[in-house]
């Protein structure tokens, strides 16, 4: 799951640069599909990362003190929000870039505090 959203960061960042991306000949998915398609892959990222936490815990890979990384998804989902309304607009993404990164570090955090409690 925390590689997921360390993957919903970088991809996050690729839309600002597409269209110097583009130019320089750097064809990611976001120049690729354009932003407008590109947009749903962030989605897809931090939903899949949650919903593989939470699998992972009802299985019983991971203790139940693995789901405190929770905590850290709505920040990821408000970021997704702020993306599905201007990922055509990369000046208006920069709370959505901060909010990422948030959503990045925490999930972290709480993931090394839920393995400490967890044992």
């Amino acid at each position: 799951p925390y590689g997921l959203l360390a993957s919903s960061l970088l991809y996050i960042n690729q839309f600002p640069d597409r269209e110097a991306d583009e130019r320089a000949g750097k064809h990611h998915l976001v120049v690729r599909f354009g932003p407008l398609r590109a947009r749903w892959g962030y989605l897809l990222l931090v939903v899949a990362a949650n919903v593989y936490l939470v699998v992972m815990v009802m299985t019983g890979y991971l203790s139940a003190w693995l789901l405190l990384p929770l905590l850290a998804a709505p920040a990821g989902l408000l970021a997704a929000t702020i993306l599905l309304r201007n990922a055509t607009s990369p000046e208006k993404l920069v709370p959505a870039i901060r909010l990422s990164i948030v959503s990045v570090v925490l999930h972290g955090l709480l993931l090394t505090l839920g393995l400490l409690v967890s044992g």
